[in-house]
């Protein structure tokens, strides 16, 4: 078998594009089939175990992801409210179903009504 080194960041950009083409890129947030609120490549706002991942790890990791403008949009204070909402129904023994109905519907009516402001990337309250 023949082996080739790339630097990272060429193994970043391949690993993107492979995902992207797998996998497709959400630019709203959107619940995957876990239950996990996921946005862009696959970036899962949860841990598998539906605790959410710090608020500071997922700006961090948004900010470095997306471009200035858009990332100044993010109402935080929706994400959050979403992420302990999905941690209150497993933490009360909602079901997988019952979880991806309640918030899915959330996020799907914040999708409609608001287009790519969906979930909180607006700057106002």
């Amino acid at each position: 078998m023949d082996y080739k080194l790339m630097r990272n960041d060429i193994y970043d950009e391949k690993l993107a594009d492979l995902l992207q083409r797998r996998e497709g890129s959400s630019s709203t947030i959107y619940m995957d089939h876990n239950a996990l609120p996921t946005i862009g490549i696959g970036y899962a706002l949860m841990f598998s175990n539906h605790k959410p991942r710090e608020t500071e790890k997922i700006k961090a990791d948004m900010k470095e992801a997306m471009d200035p403008e858009h990332y100044a949009e993010i109402r935080w204070n929706r994400v959050d409210a979403l992420l302990k909402e999905i941690q209150d129904h497993f933490k009360h023994g909602g079901s997988l179903e019952e979880v991806k109905e309640s918030v899915g519907n959330r996020i799907e009516h914040y999708n409609r009504n608001e287009g790519n402001r969906a979930l909180g990337l607006s700057t106002e309250e």
